[in-house]
């Protein structure tokens, strides 16, 4: 169990990584290519993993996310500058098939439970709800497509190849994504650790208050 539940990156290892990302990311956002990403949009692979950095008011934060559309599932590892002062690491797991999310601390060994958001397929575009294509960029080598939401003041970039996530910005919150890989390295990493129970009474079941939109 504390394999599964002992995934996140280390600090030091991938502080680098993503200084010399944001520069690459800085540079490549003033070069227009003329071929690149369906403009139509595009949709993630059924199954995979990532890790990423978020840069907010908080200061930093590592990433790791397992995404499985197979079985509706998606598990999200964090670390770091959180939401909560007292608290530095925090796992979701997000079972919609069973209507259940899981707040875990890895810290205490706490797990609370909510209910989760419908399922949404990992989508970049217009098939994407307030997403609109801009314009194609290359990112450390990878032909990507920017995609925007003025009003909101959100902005993505996905890779051409695969539509795996690059970049998210969102004012001053920026997300950066790496050592991106199609499918789940392990099965059991999907699966929440023994704290985790579900409810007796579901329709109790509140929406995780920390849940981002």
């Amino acid at each position: 169990e504390n394999r599964k539940i002992c995934h996140f990156i280390t600090r030091k290892n991938h502080l680098m990584v993503m200084v010399k990302m944001l520069a690459v990311v800085m540079a490549s956002m003033m070069v227009v290519m003329v071929m690149g990403g369906d403009p139509k949009g595009c949709c993630s692979p059924p199954q995979w993993e990532v890790s990423g950095w978020e840069v907010n008011n908080l200061g930093m934060t590592e990433h790791h996310i397992f995404y499985d559309s197979v079985n509706q599932i998606v598990r999200w590892d964090r670390s770091g500058n959180l939401e909560n002062s007292t608290i530095t690491q925090l796992i979701t797991y997000s079972l919609y098939q069973k209507g259940l999310e899981y707040l875990y601390y890895p810290e205490t060994g706490k797990c609370l439970t909510y209910g989760p958001d419908q399922f949404t397929e990992w989508c970049y575009g217009p098939i994407s709800v307030g997403q609109s294509f801009f314009k194609n960029i290359t990112v450390a080598e990878t032909p990507c497509t920017v995609w925007t939401n003025e009003v909101n003041d959100m902005l993505w970039v996905s890779s051409d190849e695969n539509c795996m996530p690059v970049i998210y910005q969102h004012g001053s919150d920026s997300f950066n994504y790496f050592d991106a890989s199609i499918g789940i390295k392990d099965p059991a990493d999907l699966i929440p650790p023994s704290a985790c129970k579900p409810p007796s009474d579901f329709s109790q079941l509140t929406r995780n208050p920390y849940k981002r939109t």
